[in-house]
């Protein structure tokens, strides 16, 4: 389908849609999925909301940078589509590997994507936010998620579309 050789990996705040797109794209191309935060609780037996909710935000960022380590490590595919955490590219080591890994792709939201999933879901990062809170966290990580290669706008779009998008601009 298309001619990209280098994985995929999708960057954004929590509630962009990291997971479900990047379930549908790795689909749709027939490729591999991965998901870091649900690496991160099979390897050490722990929900990603249950170490916000007891304060320890600091040792998740220690386990996430230690199974994005070793992910980047083992062997796989040259195509594979990996969703990340939303603050994954905060440590500049975690961004240098990503970097090398393959293709950031990332998944831009403004606050009214969020909203209704920050009450819906179980997002640690945005649970009882305010939307000063939130805005003020979007703001604070955008230098970082410009970084990416490609900036996909998610507004209003829905997962075949922000897919769609994604495809065509990673062609070639």
């Amino acid at each position: 389908m298309t001619a990209f050789t280098r994985p995929l990996i999708l960057i954004g705040p929590p509630g962009s849609g990291k997971t479900t797109t990047g379930k549908y794209l790795a689909k749709k191309l027939s490729i591999p999925f991965y998901d870091l935060d649900e690496m991160i609780e099979v390897k050490f037996k722990v929900s990603i909301p249950e170490l916000f909710k007891n304060g320890q935000e600091s040792y998740f960022r220690v386990l996430e940078m230690q199974c994005l380590k070793e992910f980047s490590a083992k062997p796989k595919s040259g195509r594979y589509v990996l969703a990340t955490g939303g603050g994954v590219v905060l440590h500049p080591l975690n961004l240098y590997v990503l970097k090398k890994m393959g293709r950031l792709v990332y998944l831009k939201a403004k606050y009214q994507d969020l909203q209704t999933r920050a009450v819906s879901d179980d997002r640690p990062v945005l649970k009882g936010k305010t939307r000063e809170d939130i805005e003020a966290l979007l703001l604070a990580r955008e230098p970082y998620y410009k970084e990416c290669d490609q900036t996909i706008l998610i507004r209003g779009k829905t997962e075949t579309k922000i897919c769609e998008e994604i495809i065509g601009r990673v062609h070639g």
